[in-house]
């Protein structure tokens, strides 16, 4: 679905009645699309962190003098900006740039082993009973205690969405789960009308709130997004999958 193509939904729908849905003629008054725009990428990002759409890798060249890691652009092999003094410890490239879009540290692992015995395995994250244990001090910050020099850690995160851009492009493509388009609708109409005054606005603002909620809830009961399946592997291995 291409920003354009929600815009259509919205005119035609839920925001069909306001001039800034042009009274139902399919797109969104010009000089309302980056407002709108707007409450498309904090609502995506909101969606994200509570459906895990993406998953994407980056990986951490350690120093054994130092025990914090800060997963942020600026740390990054690819950022050549000159007045960027930071530590560049994250291995990234130019072509794949690491895009600061990490929501939630989901696994750390290493190779361990030589030659042909080498493997990648997991390393303890946030287990208080191992004293080597890896920490998140907070959503994208890794604390090592026990740094061995230029190891690799390669670390899974759970990803955002990338933002649209303002200005806007239409044709930019919003990447979501059919099942949550809908949603996506509600919130942003929701926000729409709590921006407008009156008492009426408030209450339909409520109102698209609930139903965005109540989306929301009908896809974590009925488990529409797979996410129980798909957050244990070994659910596969024992009916034979692996």
């Amino acid at each position: 679905m291409t920003l354009e193509d929600f815009f259509a939904c919205l005119s035609y729908g839920r925001l069909s009645n306001l001039s800034i849905g042009m009274e139902g003629q399919g797109s969104i008054a010009p000089a309302d699309q980056s407002r709108i725009t707007h409450h498309v990428n904090e609502t995506l990002t909101a969606l994200y962190s509570r459906f895990s759409h993406k998953t994407d890798y980056v990986n951490v060249r350690l120093s054994a003098d130092r025990n914090r890691y800060s997963i942020k652009t600026q740390n990054a092999v690819s950022n050549t900006v000159g007045t960027n003094l930071a530590p560049r410890y994250l291995i990234d490239s130019e072509d794949v740039p690491f895009a600061n879009d990490l929501i939630k540290i989901i696994r750390i692992s290493t190779e361990e082993g030589e030659g042909t015995d080498r493997k990648l395995v997991d390393c303890p994250l946030n287990d208080k009973a191992q004293p080597k244990s890896l920490r998140t001090i907070s959503y994208n910050e890794l604390f090592v205690p026990d740094p061995v020099e230029r190891k690799i850690l390669t670390i899974e995160y759970q990803a955002k969405h990338k933002r649209l851009s303002i200005p806007v492009d239409l044709d930019e493509e919003i990447i979501l789960a059919p099942v949550l388009e809908t949603a996506l609708e509600a919130a942003v109409a929701s926000r729409v009308y709590g921006s407008m005054n009156g008492e009426e606005n408030t209450n339909k603002s409520i109102m698209l709130n609930n139903e965005y909620e109540t989306m929301l809830a009908l896809v974590d009961v009925k488990d529409l997004m797979q996410e129980t399946m798909s957050a244990d592997h070994n659910k596969f291995i024992k009916n034979g999958w692996a």
